[in-house]
């Protein structure tokens, strides 16, 4: 895919690669200044030792505002040690990151991917994380690319995905931007970087629709897990994402397994996915990976609050399917499913006024209320088992019960109705009494 645009969004020309190489001979100390050598894997050098090799650094420029919980990148670095280093403004000097989004291509050669960020050290609002499970590659000219960075979320601070929704959040994101190089010569390493386009997820929405087996013998369904959402910039058609999740197995409402390692998938608009249900019934379903909201809300029967929801929305992405299976028992109802969490959405490839665009996502990771978008019959059909398994289970202990409990039963009856009827029969003789009374008095006088 290729990237058109050279005036509005962020193009890396030859020209200007001649112009840095040229320019990096005779960079700033900085450069050479933040390569930093550990002697030791648990020793590290101080955040702010490292930034005042910079003689353009200084400390005045991060103040603690402590009710500012954003994140500003400030430096790499890349260790002998082959680890790259990322350094954090937090204003308000609380330990919160918790990941970034990195691509080591650029251009055409995009392919972001979530890292966790292990914490080093800090100096008042300054911070250093090790960037996990990436590898400083031998390349002479290295590339990083950083979309966003990530944070805890913080309860009474972050804003709440939509009421009535179920979604919750973990990690909310801020925008970076930014494309690193990082050239070694002659044995020392020199960083630069130029600022870069993202485009931000506004308004995100994660669900799911089940399809049941089809088979009312077969209690399976297969569960389609989505993303709606809507972006701060204008899409006439979206061709490609890469979305990243993790995964746990359920049984019922507790963790029945180990969660998963990260899965990232790429989508694109021309792949569909299809699912058989059913034994002897066989019923196809099919859907598209990228869809537009009004695209997938005429293709399913959502809830209306869900609809509406989605409806919102712009477009709608068909990541995975997951299984569900339920097995009802004497007293219980198993029901085997798998969770799914942090959705992320990491790129995107559009196109807008005949022009392909191709950037990094700043996105919140999200998680769904685990309940189904549609109406379907197996979750009636549950619901019927659990009343089922109720009533079992009282017929069941009134019979254990019985021989002591039914003869008293049947005293306490026989006294209700006695009394009942004893109260009848003096209700009637009341009432006999005042029939025949005004006739009494008439005859007598």
């Amino acid at each position: 895919m290729t990237r058109k645009n050279k005036s509005k969004f962020k193009i890396f020309d030859l020209a200007y690669f001649f112009m840095l190489i040229l320019c990096l001979f005779s960079l700033l100390p900085m450069s050479s200044a933040t390569t930093n050598v550990y002697a030791a894997e648990t020793e590290y050098s101080n955040v702010l030792d490292d930034l005042q090799k910079d003689e353009n650094f200084s400390i005045d420029n991060y103040p603690i505002i402590s009710d500012n919980y954003s994140l500003q990148v400030i430096q790499i670095a890349e260790s002998e040690d082959k680890e790259l280093f990322i350094y954090v403004y937090q204003p308000s000097a609380i330990k919160y990151a918790t990941s970034i989004n990195i691509s080591k291509g650029i251009d055409n050669n995009l392919d972001f991917n979530n890292y966790t960020l292990t914490y080093i050290n800090s100096s008042g609002a300054l911070q250093k994380y090790k960037v996990d499970d990436l590898t400083v590659e031998q390349n002479s000219v290295r590339y990083y690319v950083i979309s966003s960075i990530f944070r805890k979320f913080i309860d009474g601070v972050d804003e709440l995905p939509e009421e009535n929704t179920g979604n919750t959040i973990s990690e909310c994101s801020y925008k970076v931007g930014q494309e690193w190089t990082c050239m070694t010569v002659d044995g020392k390493v020199y960083y630069a970087y130029i600022t870069t386009d993202t485009i931000n997820i506004v308004d995100k929405y994660i669900g799911f629709i089940r399809y049941e087996s089809g088979f009312f013998l077969d209690p399976n369904a297969c569960d389609s897990q989505y993303v709606a959402f809507s972006t701060d910039k204008p899409i006439d058609k979206l061709l490609s994402a890469k979305v990243e999740y993790i995964t746990v197995p359920m049984l019922n409402e507790n963790i029945n397994g180990e969660y998963s390692d990260p899965i990232s998938i790429n989508l694109n608009y021309t792949d569909v996915a299809s699912v058989s249900s059913g034994a002897v019934f066989v019923k196809k379903y099919s859907w598209e990976r990228i869809q537009s909201s009004n695209e997938f809300v005429e293709s399913v029967d959502l809830k209306e609050e869900i609809e509406d929801a989605v409806k919102s929305k712009d477009w709608v992405l068909r990541f995975t399917e997951t299984e569900f299976t339920i097995s009802p028992l004497v007293g219980a109802v198993l029901t085997y499913w798998t969770k799914v969490e942090n959705i992320t959405i990491l790129e995107l490839t559009f196109e807008n006024d005949g022009i392909t665009y191709n950037l990094g996502v700043v996105d919140n990771k999200q998680t769904g209320d685990n309940k189904p978008d549609n109406e379907n019959w197996l979750d009636k059909l549950i619901s019927s088992i659990v009343g089922i398994v109720v009533t079992i289970a009282i017929i069941a202990v009134i019979a254990i019960l019985a021989p002591s409990v039914l003869p008293l039963i049947f005293k306490v009856i026989v006294m209700v109705i006695k009394y009942i009827c004893l109260g009848f029969c003096y209700f009637l003789k009341g009432l006999w009494w005042l029939i025949k009374k005004p006739f009494e008095l008439f005859r007598d006088s």
